[in-house]
C-alpha cells in the first residue's frame, strides 16, 4: 500500500473511531500511532472493514464490563488473519 493510500486509509479508520464506534476511547494522541501500527502489520485485511464488525461485536459486550478495546482489537485482528491463512492453506479461498 502506497503512503497516499494508506493516508487515506488510515484517516477513514480514524474517522470510524472518533464518531461512528460507540464506547470507543478514541485519543488523538494514541490512535493515530496505534492504527497505522495495525496497518502495517495486517496490510492484507481491510481494517475498516474489521473495525465495523469488531465495533458490532462490542455492542453485545458492553454490559459485561469495561472492554480493553485497543488490545482486542489486535487480537480480532491476528484471529481474522489466521483464519484467512489456514482458508488459503487448505485450499478454501482464494483471499489472502
Amino acid at each position: 500500500m502506497d503512503k497516499i493510500s494508506m493516508s487515506a486509509k488510515l484517516n477513514e479508520i480514524l474517522y470510524f473511531a472518533g464518531n461512528c464506534f460507540p464506547g470507543y476511547p478514541y485519543c488523538r494522541a494514541k490512535d493515530p500511532g496505534y492504527f497505522e501500527l495495525l496497518l502495517e502489520e495486517f496490510i492484507e485485511l481491510d481494517l475498516l472493514q474489521e473495525l465495523k464488525l469488531y465495533s458490532a461485536w462490542t455492542l453485545d459486550r458492553m454490559e459485561e464490563g469495561p472492554i480493553p478495546y485497543r488490545t482486542l482489537f489486535r487480537l480480532w485482528l491476528k484471529h481474522s488473519h489466521l483464519f484467512r491463512v489456514t482458508r488459503v492453506l487448505n485450499g478454501e479461498d482464494g483471499l489472502c
